[in-house]
């Protein structure tokens, strides 16, 4: 009887020990998620929504911890250390993120993330990597260490029985949100969204990649579907009233208006666009991109998706080339950007065309290795082309966008910003002498030339950020430029259509609505075509909304237009 006593009293005892190493590890992961709901907040403010979420959250995440302290050491061992391990590796991205862009990890990012190369991966580190970052996460990670070998494994009776009463607290949360899902929710839950679903890091990052995944798995087959029965069958037929030999769509990657010397920049970055008569190269003045991201950016130009009908998927709706084929146009894409195998509305778009090359498929290259292809295309051209020409621009790392002979704006800083914003301009330059020379191809023939980048870019305007993202635009992630090239021959042959545009370059535009102004450009109408989205119509609507970011963006107009720059 006795011998049973000591082994009873032995197990409530190895069960406290057990109740205070579940007690620890929760406060160790209380503390994680905390500071990630704070930095996540950092902007706008913790609020009651924010503080009820990480509370409700937090009590699932003890039941969670209370079930696991039930099974056998060892296996209770095996789930939690990789657990906790997973919880400081998002911590730490989260942390990266914020240190970085001033947000932690969204669903903008984690979609640009799918989409990148290994080449663009290795340039973003070479450009964010610092000394700084290095000990953060290395700060962290001490602390992480010194907490759980130093903090003390006891704890009072009554801080385990309030564990035991926030348990319980925690069963009440789960069984609402076992009913939301299943029950009231329906289809109408989304998982992804639900943020004290998110406090808990590893769940939280599990559901952003499996829905993000999952759309652009969605994405693909969709608009495969979509793209066998255009190919099959064109879906409208429709016909031109205006016949122009060659329409030219020139995107560009990360140029932000306020570095062209065009535009008044104080640095001669446009020598050779300088030179083009003004009555060839028309700059528009007042142009902002939809996004500060390529993906959201480009999805809206190539389509009729904007923030006003997002709630369809871009690949459900008609695009640029679908209906420049149907109209009779021999089409053409060169893209000097990431290959079809990456699932960007931009890359899946380009395969429409009659005639597509991907230049950087296999590895970066700089954007005069465009040329050749387009030389080739151009011989290759019927009596109406569309061509659609994609550069890499801009794009981080900027010092990686030139040659050396652009290598003009050199001075001697002491400051990694000042130095960036020096390769940021050569980059500009090399840019100048790209599209100025695509320009000049297109000079001695019938043709309009559209040229834009997909978004802006931030260079050292607000602080130490150099680059873009969604979720943190400010007025240089999506002020750019936009100039359309008309030849000699375009202006003698359409002289109305030249009076419209040149009529419209002091009228307030975003991207969004570009397809609209190419189909108006080629004289197509369509039942999507809308004349008061395109700008050189005069039945265009100056009063429409700029939201950047989506819907529930930002009204660029009252919000970012008066942003100025702090330390330039």
């Amino acid at each position: 009887m006795l011998w049973n006593l000591y082994l009873k009293i032995k197990e409530i005892k190895a069960r406290a020990a057990i109740n205070s190493k579940v007690l620890k590890d929760f406060l160790l992961l209380i503390a994680i998620y905390t500071i990630c709901v704070v930095l996540q907040n950092w902007k706008t403010g913790l609020n009651f929504v924010a503080f009820r979420n990480a509370l409700l959250g937090s009590s699932m995440l003890a039941v969670a911890l209370l079930i696991l302290s039930f099974l056998p050491r060892k296996l209770n061992q095996s789930l939690m250390i990789p657990f906790i391990g997973i919880s400081i590796m998002c911590f730490l991205v989260d942390l990266i993120c914020f240190y970085i862009f001033g947000i932690t990890l969204n669903l903008s990012m984690l979609m640009t993330i799918f989409e990148t190369t290994h080449h663009e991966t290795q340039e973003f580190l070479e450009t964010y990597f610092d000394w700084m970052m290095l000990c953060l996460i290395a700060l962290s990670l001490f602390l992480v260490w010194g907490y759980h070998k130093y903090f003390s494994y006891q704890f009072s009776k009554r801080m385990i029985y309030a564990f035991y009463i926030f348990c319980c607290f925690g069963c009440i949360n789960l069984g609402y949100l076992f009913v939301a899902m299943w029950g009231g929710g329906g289809k109408d839950f989304f998982y992804w969204d639900r943020k004290e679903i998110a406090y808990i890091l590893p769940i939280g990052f599990g559901t952003k990649i499996f829905y993000v995944y999952n759309n652009i798995e969605n994405q693909i087959k969709s608009f495969e579907t979509y793209r066998n029965a255009l190919l099959a069958k064109p879906q409208d037929q429709i016909l031109s009233s205006r016949k122009i030999e060659n329409i030219v769509l020139l995107l560009g990657e990360s140029a932000q208006r306020g570095h062209l010397e065009l535009y008044g920049y104080s640095r001669a970055t446009n020598p050779r666009l300088e030179k083009i008569p003004s009555k060839n190269l028309l700059l528009f003045q007042d142009v902002i991109s939809s996004y500060a991201q390529t993906t959201n950016s480009l999805s809206k130009v190539l389509s009729f998706s904007n923030y006003e009908n997002e709630h369809i998927p871009w690949f459900k709706q008609k695009n640029i080339l679908m209906l420049m084929k149907s109209a009779g146009y021999s089409t053409f894409w060169i893209t000097n950007q990431e290959g079809p195998t990456i699932p960007s509305p931009h890359s899946i778009t380009a395969t429409l065309a009659d005639k597509f090359v991907f230049v950087s498929q296999y590895a970066q290259h700089l954007d005069s290795e465009i040329f050749p292809y387009l030389k080739q295309f151009f011989n290759q051209r019927g009596g109406q082309n569309f061509f659609g020409i994609h550069l890499v621009g801009a794009h981080l790392s900027y010092k990686n966008r030139y040659s050396q002979e652009f290598k003009i704006f050199e001075g001697m800083h002491l400051s990694e910003e000042s130095r960036r914003i020096d390769h940021y301009d050569n980059a500009m330059l090399y840019n100048d002498f790209i599209v100025s020379e695509i320009f000049k191809s297109f000079s001695s023939s019938d043709s309009i030339v559209i040229y834009m980048p997909d978004h802006g870019e931030e260079v050292h305007e607000l602080g130490g950020y150099a680059g873009h993202a969604g979720g943190i635009e400010s007025r240089f992630m999506v002020e750019i430029p936009f100039m359309i090239y008309v030849s000699d021959l375009f202006i003698q042959k359409h002289p109305e259509l030249y009076r419209r545009i040149k009529k419209a370059i002091n009228r307030p535009y975003m991207t969004d609505d570009l397809i609209h102004m190419i189909l108006d450009i080629a004289g197509i109408k369509t039942q999507d075509f809308d004349p008061a989205r395109s700008i050189i119509n005069d039945a265009f609507n100056a009063s429409r909304k700029r939201i950047v970011g989506g819907a529930q963006g930002k009204d660029y107009d009252k919000e970012l237009k008066n942003q100025k720059a702090l330390y330039r």
